[in-house]
């Protein structure tokens, strides 16, 4: 299967799914879901769609960098008893690499990521890293002055070793690759074809996403997020659907085109 279901019909018609060997990038504010788009909800649509890989959780491997404690291991476990997931198979099955640092996080992408997939006795189904901008952000707001644009300047080059680092990965790779990013504060509101401008990384952030969603907050009780595809290069641009997350996970609201 080259695609892995979200079973979000808005999502799956236009995207067909979670890719198989491309990047796909979830943004927005605070509290919007990328977190659920990008860990928590795949990881469960592989153990449905790929059930050998808890028959065998040494040698398969669903990969999180976690930057800034992003991941809740409490939401996993409720989320495994909810989907009827052995919970110490699953932590088996994780390979999550905390980061809290931008040079952790560019050690964990550079240099930890390709030993994992290069290691032969694991296949990897899945790569996540969440979020991938926000440290970027701590960096550049804590500099300044004559510091500012070449302090910019490394970062700048340093994200786009690890967007090429990704990228080359996703050519031979067969399974889910996602990213999370922060949507930049003030009032930049970007549209389709310029949506990188939202977020920190500039245009090579456009050259290395093979899709990305937006995810903006309409209700946090119950927390309702509109998602909006402003980049796809695997079908229709511009889709816009409405889900809820729930203590269950994500669930499908309605859609509008």
């Amino acid at each position: 299967m080259r695609k892995i279901p979200f079973e979000i019909d808005f999502l799956d018609k236009a995207i067909g799914g979670y890719p198989i060997g491309k990047v796909i990038l979830f943004y927005g504010r605070a509290g919007s879901g990328k977190t659920h788009f990008a860990v928590y909800h795949p990881i469960f649509q592989l153990l449905k769609y790929r059930p050998a890989i808890l028959s065998n959780p040494r040698q398969n491997k669903l990969v999180i960098i976690s930057a800034d404690k992003s991941v809740d291991y409490d939401r996993i476990e409720q989320l495994a008893e909810i989907h009827n997931v052995d919970i110490n198979t699953l932590w088996e099955v994780l390979h999550i690499i905390e980061v809290n640092t931008w040079k952790e996080l560019y050690q964990a992408v550079r240099h930890d990521l390709v030993d994992l997939v290069k290691n032969q006795n694991q296949q990897i189904h899945m790569i996540a890293v969440d979020p991938l901008t926000n440290l970027y952000r701590r960096v550049l707001l804590k500099t300044e002055g004559k510091q500012m644009l070449p302090t910019a300047k490394r970062l700048q080059g340093e994200l786009e070793e690890m967007f090429a680092v990704i990228f080359a990965i996703s050519h031979k790779f067969d399974g889910i690759i996602t990213m999370t990013s922060w949507q930049r504060n003030g009032d930049v509101e970007a549209k389709v074809g310029d949506w990188y401008k939202e977020i920190y990384g500039g245009i090579s952030v456009q050259h290395y996403v093979d899709v990305a969603v937006k995810l903006t907050i309409l209700s946090r009780r119950p927390k309702i997020v509109k998602c909006e595809i402003v980049k796809n290069r695997l079908g229709e641009e511009g889709i816009i659907g409405k889900i809820k997350i729930t203590k269950e996970g994500i669930k499908v609201m309605s859609n509008e085109s």
